[in-house]
């Protein structure tokens, strides 16, 4: 019993751990963003970004990794329970937990973005983020990310197949069939 509380909880620092460097990342990218939206006349805008992300707003990066890796781990250990007889139940949990982990990281990358532009804490960041998600120009701002990320997939899938076609094209030139 006590081996498998040690993994459940490694397994709960490695979800949060590596949460918690996604959202630095994005936190960095956002802040490098603004500062080049913002104040065209910055130089080298990241390391200055880093250093923002890592001083003062290091602390929403992971309470809000926090709240998703726990959700993280109570699916793990849901998941790990292997009574067939509630099977249909755990899977049930499992897919309303794995919403609810999508629906929060979600509306964390836009928290995440408000602590990057306006130097925030989380809970502020968080009231601000629902009120934009609660008015119409949240609602423009959903779609619009919606519209823009499957823009910028077909975009890359179609380069994707290009330079496929392309690599395959210039092998078959110089190897052929032979």
């Amino acid at each position: 019993m006590l081996m498998i509380l040690y993994c459940l909880y490694f397994l709960y620092r490695f979800t949060w751990g590596s949460q918690v460097c996604i959202n630095v990342t994005h936190t960095t990218t956002c802040g490098v963003a603004a500062a080049w939206y913002f104040n065209m006349d910055v130089s080298a805008p990241v390391c200055p970004a880093f250093k923002r992300t890592m001083t003062t707003s290091f602390g929403s990066v992971c309470f809000g990794s926090l709240i998703v890796a726990i959700l993280e781990a109570l699916r793990a250990i849901i998941e790990s329970q292997s009574n067939s007889e509630q099977s249909f139940i755990r899977c049930i949990v499992v897919c309303c937990l794995e919403c609810i982990t999508r629906l929060i990281e979600y509306f964390n990358k836009y928290a995440y973005t408000q602590c990057a532009i306006y130097g925030t804490n989380f809970i502020t960041s968080a009231k601000r983020t629902w009120n934009m998600f609660t008015t119409r120009e949240g609602l423009f701002a959903i779609i619009n990310d919606d519209l823009t990320s499957n823009a910028l997939f077909m975009g890359s899938f179609i380069s994707f197949l290009i330079g496929g076609g392309v690599s395959f094209g210039v092998l078959y030139i110089f190897y052929g069939s032979g």
